[in-house]
Formats: structure tokens, C-alpha cells, sequence
């Protein structure tokens, strides 16, 4: 594992960190629950006894945090997109309680892995730990 994250709420606005409980019945841009997000977010809401209302199922933390941008919802993403969403009339929250992601890198199994990859994933590893120590 490269690095290890926690999931992240962008919203169009919101001045505090954001508990799973305000998603109950909020407008949410989603991910289909048979993805590894969207069954995180399912479990979770679950858990917490939260409906929230999904307006748009997407594939990517790209099209949310687009949608999000346009009066969309609320959205759960990876702390790389909600870094890239500064200055997007969009504000990142940190989720109460937490959801964890790990981020990494897959090989081939069995195919050894060349001195220029093992360099970029050495590089992407340094970006990714700086990214996470930042939230």
C-alpha cells in the first residue's frame, strides 16, 4: 500500500467537519454501490441509520466533484480530488466518523517491475503521503 487515506466531503458549502448524519435526506451525488466507494458509503449509512438522498450515480470522484461544483450535492471523495477542488466554489470537510482508502499500485502478478515503474510508483507514494499528511 502506498499510502493511506480517509474519504473526504465536498460540498458547495459547509464551514465544519461533516458527520455521516447530515447526509440523511441531503441531496448526494453517489457512486453505485456494487463500486468499493459507494459500498464504503452504503455500509456506513447503514450503520448510522442515514438515507441520503442520491441524485446522480457517477464512476468517477472527477464527475462529483463536477457536479458538486454545479449545485449537485454533497459528495464523498478522495483526499487528491478534494485538493484539486480549492478555489471551485466547492470547501472539503473531513468525515465524521472517518472512512479509511487505501491507495495503491497494481503490477502484473508474476512480471517483475521495471526500474522506471518502481521510480514512478516510488514518486506517486511521495505525493500521495504528502497529500494525506496535509488534511
Amino acid at each position: 500500500m502506498l499510502a493511506r487515506a480517509e474519504l473526504v466531503v465536498i460540498a458547495p458549502a459547509a464551514s465544519e467537519p461533516m458527520t455521516i448524519a447530515e447526509f440523511d435526506g441531503a441531496p448526494t451525488v453517489g457512486f453505485p454501490e456494487t463500486d468499493h466507494i459507494g459500498r464504503l458509503f452504503a455500509d456506513a449509512c447503514a450503520q448510522h441509520g442515514v438515507t441520503p438522498a442520491v441524485t446522480t450515480c457517477v464512476q468517477t470522484f472527477q464527475i462529483a466533484r463536477e457536479l458538486v461544483a454545479q449545485g449537485g450535492g454533497l459528495a464523498l471523495v478522495d483526499p487528491f480530488t478534494a485538493s484539486l477542488s480549492s478555489g471551485a466554489g466547492i470547501v472539503a470537510r473531513p468525515l465524521s466518523p472517518a472512512i479509511g482508502l487505501g491507495v495503491c499500485a497494481l503490477t502484473v502478478r508474476g512480471m517483475a517491475v521495471g526500474d522506471s515503474v518502481a521510480q514512478m510508483i516510488d514518486a506517486f507514494a511521495g505525493v500521495a503521503q504528502r497529500v494525506v499528511s496535509t488534511d
